[in-house]
């Protein structure tokens, strides 16, 4: 399981099938077989929640062709008077150059949190003339769900906020969605956060099968 529950991002080639038949003779007629279908992930319901809970929620060991991965869970910290489970995740690489990470979320539902963080907008004539704080809502993902189904992730709070002259501030709102497309006749692909947006979620993707298991 653990080898799984890094981001993926898979291309996959759909293949469709075909079977067709035919006869002929004297006492006339031909009959044609309809193709059997082999797609077995269009129009099942799915647990989009349940899938990346597992991922939240996994401990051990596992590797890739660059890294080494422990992931473990620590104890639930208290952030903005709210408590949150923290999985906690070292990663190695072959240089023994460590990083480690946290991932935020709550349980019964499963949510996802991301604390507050600040970045600073493109220097103007290498001067930063912005800062932008985001707040994020909890990430939340379906329970239930098809392929071709989607909805809104989060919500953001954005303040932009000027480092020069009266250094006032003004709010912008966003979101970012989450989707859920085919990939071959046996994966979905799930996919939350948005691209090369600041102000949201890094965009997230993993494969399920039909059993809502991350492939």
């Amino acid at each position: 399981m653990l080898k799984n529950i890094k981001t993926v991002l898979t291309a996959c080639t759909v293949t469709f099938l075909t079977a067709c038949g035919g006869g002929g003779g004297d006492s006339g007629g031909s009959v044609s077989n309809p193709p059997q279908s082999t797609d077995k992930i269009s129009g099942v319901t799915l647990n989009p929640a349940s899938a990346i809970q597992s991922a939240y929620t996994a401990v051990g060991n596992t590797s890739d062709s660059t890294y080494k991965y422990q992931f473990s869970q620590s104890n639930p910290e208290t952030i903005g008077g709210n408590t949150y489970q923290v999985q906690t995740i070292i990663r190695v690489a072959a240089d023994g150059n460590t990083s480690t990470v946290k991932r935020y979320y709550t349980l019964n539902p499963f949510k996802i949190y991301t604390p507050p963080y600040t970045y600073s907008e493109a220097p103007v004539n290498g001067i930063i003339l912005q800062n932008t704080t985001v707040t994020l809502s909890l990430g939340v993902l379906p329970t239930s769900a098809k392929v071709g189904d989607f909805g809104q992730y989060e919500t953001s709070s954005s303040a932009v906020c000027d480092t020069l002259g009266a250094k006032t501030c003004v709010t912008v709102a966003g979101s970012s969605s989450w989707t859920l497309d085919k990939v071959s006749d046996t994966l979905a692909q799930l996919c939350y956060g948005a691209l090369n947006n600041p102000r949201a979620t890094p965009r997230t993707c993993v494969n399920l099968n039909a059993n809502s298991q991350i492939e």
